[in-house]
């Protein structure tokens, strides 16, 4: 399964390159902007976002 495959399964497909979410704090959020998976705490969400929604 490649990078495009995993980002689709696992996400809605955007990524932050393409999409700008302006007014989020993702040190305090524990859903993540992008794909609305919701995380116990904002550092699983910070993890999430740069393995997923990262170029």
């Amino acid at each position: 399964m490649n990078k495009k495959e995993t980002m689709e399964s696992y996400t809605c497909g955007h990524d932050a390159e393409s999409d700008d979410i302006p007014g989020i704090d993702i040190s305090k959020t524990t859903v993540c902007p992008y794909c609305g998976i919701k995380f116990g705490r904002a550092s699983e969400v910070l993890i999430h976002i740069l393995s997923f929604h990262s170029g």
